[in-house]
């Protein structure tokens, strides 16, 4: 079900609480990037300042602090002689370039419009939080829409509130990277890229203190090994995290 929704929202804002671990904001960049890969629109929320150590992430995508910050560009394209069979889009260093392809006529490059917009998200998914008051000004500044839009909450605490429209909290999952992991398995096309395999590991290692804790399950370990199947780099994870320090 939650997959489901993910797949076919056009517009995700994907929000993280006030207060923001590793493994809830690799989580967070993660499912950015699944569907930015859908062709769709996602935008990362909070107001919660970003944790170090996560080189493994780079380039990290823009985090917004409220909803009006995450802005989509609209693009209009006449089809009153023409017909549109494909759309398609590649993304390359000068740009993103979108392919429109005709069944019938021409387009007029001369009549189309580009315009930006605020976006009016049409599901959110909130990763790590308990509450709405774990969101603090995020909620605060977009209370309305968050009752009237469609929410996914993932958390391992015990302690949350199921303040969602689908709850998926398994406190016996060790961390969120885990639980959106097995979430996105469920993706039959290949969509999963190795820089998502990456930032999920990344999200694992980090909650199980690198799989040494005790809450290392035998399904930690077996979705951790899938991602390494994926692509995931291990090693980068492991120097970002354990490594590196700062003088």
């Amino acid at each position: 079900q939650a997959y489901t929704a993910i797949t076919k929202a056009e517009r995700v804002a994907i929000i993280l609480p006030n207060q923001i671990s590793i493994d809830v904001l690799a989580s967070g960049v993660a499912l950015q990037r699944y569907v930015e890969k859908l062709g769709h629109l996602g935008v990362i929320l909070s107001s919660g300042l970003m944790p170090d150590r996560v080189e493994f992430l780079s380039p990290l995508p823009p985090i917004a602090e409220n909803a009006s910050d995450g802005r989509a560009m609209e693009i209009v394209v006449p089809t009153e002689s023409s017909t549109l069979d494909k759309l398609s889009y590649q993304v390359e260093p000068d740009g993103v370039h979108i392919f429109l392809t005709t069944k019938l006529g021409q387009f007029n490059p001369a009549t189309v419009k580009a315009s930006s917009s605020d976006a009016d998200f049409d599901l959110l998914v909130i990763i790590g939080a308990q509450s709405f008051e774990n969101l603090g000004p995020v909620y605060q500044q977009y209370a309305e829409r968050f009752f009237n839009t469609t929410k996914i909450v993932i958390d391992t605490n015990p302690s949350n509130t199921y303040f969602g429209s689908i709850n998926l909290v398994d406190v016996t999952a060790s961390s969120v990277g885990q639980m959106l992991a097995s979430i996105l398995f469920l993706d039959q096309e290949n969509r999963i890229t190795p820089e998502i395999a990456t930032s999920l590991l990344g999200a694992i290692i980090d909650a199980t203190g690198s799989f040494q804790d005790v809450k290392t399950t035998p399904q930690a370990l077996s979705v951790s090994a899938e991602l390494v199947k994926l692509g995931a780099n291990q090693s980068e994870v492991v120097k970002s995290l354990y490594k590196t320090k700062s003088f």
